[in-house]
């Protein structure tokens, strides 16, 4: 009877059978079948828990597949993203959908939120260990997402799309750093040589990209530091994170916020303290939307190709489930300023 810590990795490296696990259980293959498709069984605990132990380190889930056909091609793509509200992810979800409709999929949505990474999912999770889809597209993850362990686990043709990972083999990403500098650039040319930034969380390579693309031009610019706030990619970080960079000395002329939904919130937190936008502070948002043009006042933004983004996605995943190896792809259509009324030009 094998110990589930006791399983090598090279056990690992093959999708997992009914045969392993029953092997490494040390019971019959019936008995495992059993225990792990819920079926009635006189079994102590202690032997049910193990197997289900020794199932879940090998990474075995009972499958359609398993269950009496070889694998076939399901004609179904996966996307997961972080919220459905954001209107960004909306852009990315119809271009992925349009794009995979041309290639023969169907494209399957579903949404994990950031607090509950470890744990929600679980429609998606079933499809990945049932094997009902043949491909999934990532769209949001960090270092440690389960999600993504489980997808290497058990061996599913994965892309991740707008993020970049270790854990990923094959992802697709705008030019965060270049659309970032682009923006302190835009507001050097209206005269502000005093900014200000309200990143995402730092943790994440998304937030990493865009600071150091935005420290970086101030630099070559030869302006001085950016003072920066730290906050989640929310309405309510906006809000929280322009409301800590007022009281920096000196206080920033002009300040860039990181996503659209910040930017909303940070708009309002300046309200709230009595600052008028563009008068008293500019302010230029990484990510376009129509949201946008209805903000008071209308919001100055960096628009990025998050259409290509989405199509790309589908594209490599497709490429991944042909047997090629497209790696890591950094969309190349430039950035632009999309020129509202948040940013005032001065003589400073």
């Amino acid at each position: 009877m094998a110990d589930p810590a006791d399983i090598t990795p090279g056990q690992r490296l093959h999708r997992a059978t009914l045969e392993d696990v029953a092997r490494a259980a040390g019971v019959d293959r019936s008995t495992a079948s059993r225990v792990l498709n819920g079926k009635p069984l006189r079994i102590r605990e202690e032997k049910r828990a193990l197997i289900e132990q020794v199932a879940q380190d090998l990474g075995y889930h009972p499958s359609s597949t398993a269950r009496g056909l070889r694998r076939q091609h399901m004609g179904a793509l996966g996307l997961v993203i972080p919220d459905f509200a954001n209107p960004v992810y909306a852009t990315i979800m119809r271009s992925a959908a349009g794009r995979a409709e041309e290639l023969g999929y169907a494209m399957l949505m579903g949404e994990i939120r950031r607090t509950e990474r470890d744990s929600s999912g679980p429609v998606f999770r079933r499809l990945v260990r049932e094997q009902r889809i043949d491909g999934l597209i990532v769209a949001t993850a960090q270092n440690s997402d389960s999600l993504l362990d489980e997808l290497n686990r058990v061996r599913v043709p994965h892309v991740l799309a707008h993020r970049r990972t270790p854990k990923a083999e094959h992802s697709v990403i705008l030019d965060d750093e270049g659309a970032a500098g682009l923006a302190a650039e835009y507001l050097a040319q209206c005269g502000h040589t005093h900014l200000g930034v309200v990143i995402g969380p730092l943790n994440i390579d998304t937030s990493q990209r865009r600071l150091a693309g935005f420290v970086g031009k101030c630099q070559e610019l030869g302006l001085p530091e950016p003072v920066v706030e730290s906050r989640e990619f929310t309405a309510a970080g906006g809000f929280d994170g322009v409301t800590a960079l007022l009281a920096a000395s000196p206080r920033p002329t002009a300040i860039f916020v990181s996503n659209l939904l910040a930017s909303t919130g940070a708009l309002a937190g300046l309200h709230a303290r009595g600052i008028t936008v563009p008068d008293d502070m500019s302010v230029i948002s990484y990510d376009d939307d129509d949201l946008a043009n209805y903000t008071i006042p209308a919001l100055t933004t960096i628009a990025v190709p998050y259409d290509e983004l989405g199509r790309v996605a589908v594209d490599t995943v497709d490429q991944v489930l042909r047997g090629q190896q497209p790696g890591n792809i950094v969309v190349s259509t430039p950035a632009a300023v999309i020129e509202r009324s948040t940013v005032a030009r001065c003589a400073n």
